[in-house]
């Protein structure tokens, strides 16, 4: 495919045009397919851009969040699966020149490559026409993150915040079962299932509590796991069931990854806790 062709593409997939379309074929360009003229320099360049724009993109996101949260969210932003993922919503790897051997071992959505290429074409793009234009780039393609409530963009590790709960004040571990594994070995979704069942929520909160009393578990509850709307959890589902004086939290959730799949539904099972009757002594 000639560059002008490739240029006009990208525009249609990003709204921007470039002028100097040499740039761009360096920008996708990798090293297995010309080992002088590639796209590393501006992979270099482009890390150093993103992450300022990133940085000025999350200051203004919200004037109340501190610096706590506007660090996690920025990790977020910038790490390697966000670039890859976002790269792969405009097809960059369609478009970029590799060697042989490298397309045939699956270079084109190498996680890798798409953050690389991702951060060369923000450099090439801050060459081609300067700041500005690559904030509005930038601005563009990480719009669905921005827009994204402040709980869902601040993800915690929930599944070690579940665990730890689990273990002090239940006396049980959660219980995470893979239900289903779909899609090519090299973009697999995977579909997971966590229980957590105890009976310690009768002796609390059964025949003898009271409104008025008050327990470590509510409270630690309400002090470590975050507020999060159980609507926002993508791919997710749960239930609360009881039978013989046991109490179980059940939820699937879908992830790119095992990790992802289990974080979700450890968000899912923690938000199901929260909703229940039970822990809030009514």
């Amino acid at each position: 495919m000639r560059i002008d062709d490739t240029a006009i593409i990208l525009y249609k997939r990003t709204g921007y045009q470039f002028k100097n379309v040499s740039l761009l074929r360096t920008a996708l360009t990798h090293s297995s397919y010309d080992h002088k003229i590639n796209y590393q320099r501006l992979e270099f360049l482009g890390d150093g851009i993103l992450h300022a724009i990133v940085c000025d993109l999350v200051y203004n996101l919200n004037p109340i969040i501190d610096e706590g949260v506007m660090s996690r969210i920025y990790a977020k932003f910038v790490n390697s699966p966000t670039l890859a993922s976002i790269a792969r919503t405009i097809d960059l790897g369609q478009l970029l020149l590799l060697e042989k051997s490298e397309e045939a071992a699956n270079g084109r959505d190498n996680q890798r490559n798409l953050e690389n290429a991702m951060e060369a074409l923000i450099g090439a793009v801050y060459l081609d026409s300067g700041y500005d234009a690559t904030y509005n780039l930038v601005k563009r393609l990480w719009s669905g993150l921005l827009a994204e409530p402040i709980a869902i963009l601040e993800r915690r590790d929930y599944k070690s915040i579940l665990q730890e709960w689990s273990q002090k004040y239940v006396k049980t571990l959660p219980i995470y079962t893979i239900l289903g594994r779909e899609g090519p070995a090299h973009a697999p979704m995977f579909t997971i299932q966590c229980s957590v069942t105890t009976s310690q929520f009768k002796d609390l909160y059964g025949i003898e509590g009271t409104e008025e009393d008050s327990h470590p578990i509510v409270d630690r509850l309400h002090a470590s796991i975050p507020v999060t709307d159980f609507s926002s959890i993508h791919h997710g589902g749960g239930a609360i069931g009881g039978r013989d004086g046991l109490v179980s939290y059940t939820a699937t959730a879908q992830g790119m990854s095992k990790k992802e799949a289990e974080q979700r539904v450890a968000e899912a099972v923690i938000n199901l806790i929260r909703s229940d009757g039970r822990l809030e002594g009514t």
